[in-house]
């Protein structure tokens, strides 16, 4: 099956066969020449025909000696001397059975008329050549540099991906170390709790590596996971935890980025309810506003300026995530609650799963 290159060559021998025919009519009508329309017409044909069957041989050449920055000048000189040896034999092979066919008793065949025809019209088939070299030097150039922009795409995302995956493996032994270091603790004082953390910590650990890969998941898979980490917060915590959810039907189904609302809940947890003696009131919030997802995580710890970590590993990784995903369209900020406490805030497009 013909290449669309070659679509595009043939496509261009003919229009520049059917303008250089009509440009040639009008020239000898305006001139009074005799010639028929056949003639001018079968000539003309015959003479693109004859191009279009050299077109392998230049464009082989025009790929062989490549006309560089380095070397254009000497290439350019050796262009021209293959121009002429193609533009002669391309006017023979064109003159030669048009004189045949179109000898008459008026007209004889004469191989003079035809030598000189050719040897005149060296400097237009020259002229030639050199566009289509030019030609093939503007679609190589173009397809190349098409295929660097592809390349550098993939290279692009290739690289993005490693990053995610780098702050997401990053975020893991973050959690782990600090889970960890919670059951620790427990182990001696409370060995029931230490063993119930241990338990909801396995589930949880399961849960992220059963994950299939995905950048995003729905914010209603995002909670699910979520759910099992507080299980091991409700264990640390007991009855000095509430936690109150303030979820909108309508969002979820949206995409938000895996394993985000961990580090969140777990910096409000470690630096915020686990800092101060009494109560610990964590608040989840997520609605839609337009084409915008807006997450909230908030606390009634000691707030921002208190709790030492506002910008500590797992809040640094989010945001590092979050550049990486949307770029300019996401937005993210820490500061104080409105009732005390930090509140940890980030803004999304909003799109739900397939969508």
């Amino acid at each position: 099956m013909m290449n669309r290159r070659w679509l595009y060559i043939l496509g261009l021998w003919i229009a520049f066969g059917v303008f250089y025919t009509l440009l040639s009519y009008t020239y000898l009508h305006a001139v009074g020449s005799r010639r028929s329309n056949f003639e001018i017409i079968f000539g003309h044909a015959l003479y693109i025909a004859v191009w279009i069957g050299f077109t392998p041989l230049i464009l082989r050449l025009a790929a062989r000696f490549r006309l560089e920055r380095t070397n254009w000048r000497p290439r350019l000189l050796l262009h021209l001397g293959f121009g002429l040896l193609i533009a002669f034999p391309q006017r023979m092979l064109t003159d030669i059975p048009t004189e045949w066919m179109l000898q008459s008793a008026e007209r004889l065949f004469s191989w003079t008329r035809i030598l000189r025809t050719a040897l005149g019209s060296l400097d237009y088939g020259v002229f030639l050549y050199l566009l289509v070299v030019l030609l093939h030097h503007a679609w190589e150039y173009a397809r190349r540099l098409q295929e660097e922009e592809r390349l550098a795409a993939a290279l692009r995302a290739d690289l993005a991906g490693a990053q995610l995956q780098a702050l997401q493996l990053q975020l893991q032994p973050h959690f782990l170390f600090n889970t960890l270091n919670a059951i620790s603790v427990l182990v001696r004082s409370d060995p029931e709790k230490a063993e119930a953390m241990l338990r909801h910590l396995s589930s949880f650990l399961r849960a992220t590596l059963d994950h299939d890969g995905r950048a995003e998941v729905t914010l209603a898979e995002e909670m699910e996971l979520l759910d099992r980490y507080l299980e091991i917060a409700r264990t640390r915590f007991g009855d000095r935890l509430s936690i109150e959810r303030r979820i909108d039907d309508d969002v979820w189904t949206a995409r938000v980025p895996f394993l985000i609302l961990q580090p969140l809940v777990e910096n409000a947890l470690r630096h915020g309810i686990g800092t101060v003696p009494g109560p610990g009131r964590l608040t989840l919030v997520a609605h839609r506003e337009a084409a915008r997802l807006q997450i909230e995580v908030s606390d009634n710890g000691p707030g921002p300026s208190g709790n030492g970590a506002a910008r500590g590993t797992g809040l640094a990784n989010t945001e590092s995530r979050l550049r990486q995903l949307y770029g300019d369209a996401q937005r993210f900020s820490i500061g104080a609650a409105a009732h005390g406490g930090c509140r940890v805030w980030l803004e999304l497009p909003f799109r739900v799963e397939g969508g």
